[in-house]
């Protein structure tokens, strides 16, 4: 019987699993986590969403309640989960569901490098069928409505023939997600969260 030293096992054992490059992920740069929330309410549900990847908990109170007005939280934590593969078709993956959170607010350039400050993209927008009525009795536009982030890929409706610009003030374009009127519309409200993912390697 053939007898292997600790040191010469450690050895076969390092040739056979070869050197083992570590995925590196996308470098947020200086950009901090986003901390911007907003809650959803729509068919008797509040959840809260987050712009970090975190869903209904970030940490502590967890919202996804059920009555909206009730107590009962029926979902603890949940999180966006996002893979694909880059252009030289290795995968990228960018998800949890308790932390550390993987995302970060703000586009990507051409080249796939995050701004160097986010912190002008840290904010969850949120516009509402009420919204766009009490817009339409002039009212005025939520901040919401106002910088809406057309210009980062946020669904517009575009009234004015002109997909180079975004005319709330004409009531021409306002942010997609208006419901149909009639005795069967249902408020559906529109989000948006700056486009862009960062993914980092922890």
């Amino acid at each position: 019987m053939r007898k292997f030293s600790i040191a010469g096992l450690l050895l076969m054992l390092g040739i056979l699993m070869g050197p083992v490059a570590p995925a590196v992920a996308q470098s947020p740069g200086s950009c901090a986590l986003g901390s911007a929330t907003k809650d959803l309410d729509a068919n008797n549900v509040r959840a809260r969403l987050y712009n970090n990847g975190g869903l209904f908990w970030r940490g502590s109170g967890n919202v996804y309640t059920v009555p909206s007005n009730g107590e009962a939280n029926a979902i603890f934590a949940s999180g966006i989960w996002l893979g694909g593969l880059d252009t030289n078709g290795e995968l990228r993956f960018a998800g949890t569901a308790y932390g550390p959170w993987e995302f970060w607010p703000g586009p990507l350039d051409q080249g796939g490098n995050p701004p160097a400050d986010c912190s002008a993209f840290d904010n969850v927008w949120k516009v509402t069928q009420q919204d766009f009525d009490r817009f339409d009795a002039g009212a005025g536009a939520t901040s919401d409505m106002e910088t809406w982030p057309w210009q980062l890929g946020a669904p517009v409706i575009d009234g004015d023939g002109n997909p180079n610009n975004y005319d709330l003030a004409g009531h021409a374009d306002h942010p997609a997600g208006r419901a149909a009127a009639g005795p069967d519309a249902v408020d559906r409200p529109a989000v948006a969260v700056p486009a862009g993912v960062h993914a980092a390697d922890r």
